[in-house]
């Protein structure tokens, strides 16, 4: 069996600012969750000069909590960084394929903002097509607007983003559940480049964890789920999508479900493909309107 673990890493450490890595000193706390990345995550670090504390990082076939990168799993390292100061923490998915953070604050960011905080960084260098889906945060039209970049938006699904990814010679993809991609380095979605491109983003700026954080519009998402057939539920979204009362109420999207944007924020519906469900997430500049 071959180990493509080395020309991986060598690959990765030429595609970001190595040297600006090493030189900023760097110390993190990251959580694989016991998943796939366990083994890789020390050597992956001490290539790139970074001192970490890893946690859950066994690869015991069992998670050490729920496998998404949300806040709510994100304590261990919350914690862990108010008892020995870290530049950054991150979460990991089970499969190395999301991510989220800590800032040094002890804030434990939304997964919605990883995609963000990365095309802000990216962007910043390289403007050009930014593809996601649609029901990723709002954050990312205006991070997209701000360096004169156009956002495409598709279904929900990692196979839906990376194909349009393709389809539109993007220069990064991803959705609000902490995954991002970037066709420079490879057509997927992948924790390591996602660390390092932060690491990259505080060292080039000089900017703690935080401050990459206050550089992004922030909004009040909610996420509900309505239970139901599933014949029914795809019919309900149908006649939802068909519904001529949405005329002038706001921007009408059919893409993946219902979705109607409005100035202050939006609302998005569709039928789960995994679940006898319909999702329903809205977001707003106020708590009480995403409500």
């Amino acid at each position: 069996m071959h180990d493509f673990t080395g020309p991986y890493f060598y690959a990765l450490l030429e595609f970001v600012d190595t040297e600006a890595i090493r030189s900023a000193d760097f110390s993190t706390v990251i959580d694989p969750v016991n998943g796939a990345g366990c083994r890789f995550i020390e050597p992956f670090s001490k290539r790139l000069g970074v001192a970490t504390i890893p946690i859950n990082h066994e690869e015991s076939g069992y998670l050490a909590h729920e496998p998404e990168p949300r806040p709510r799993n994100a304590r261990q390292v919350a914690n862990l960084m108010n008892v020995v100061p870290s530049n950054i923490g991150f979460i990991a998915s089970s499969d190395m394929g999301r991510l989220s953070i800590v800032s040094e604050l002890g804030e434990t960011a939304s997964e919605e903002y990883t995609f963000s905080l990365i095309a802000n960084h990216v962007l910043g260098k390289q403007s050009g097509v930014v593809v996601t889906n649609c029901c990723t945060t709002r954050t990312i039209d205006e991070v997209a607007a701000r360096h004169d970049s156009a956002v495409v938006k598709t279904r929900v699904g990692q196979a839906y983003v990376l194909s349009a990814l393709a389809d539109e010679q993007g220069v990064l993809g991803g959705e609000g559940n902490g995954s991002v991609a970037m066709p420079a380095f490879s057509q997927a979605f992948d924790a390591f480049l996602m660390i390092g491109l932060i690491l990259e983003a505080m060292a080039q700026c000089s900017a703690r964890a935080s401050e990459l954080l206050a550089m992004l519009p922030r909004y009040h998402m909610v996420k509900r789920k309505v239970s139901g057939e599933p014949h029914r539920c795809y019919m309900a979204i149908d006649r939802l999508g068909r519904n001529e009362g949405w005329s002038g109420q706001g921007k009408l999207s059919t893409v993946d479900g219902v979705r109607v944007d409005w100035e202050d924020g939006w609302i998005h519906l569709r039928a789960s493909q995994t679940e006898p469900i319909i999702r329903v997430i809205s977001e707003s500049e106020s708590r009480e309107q995403a409500l």
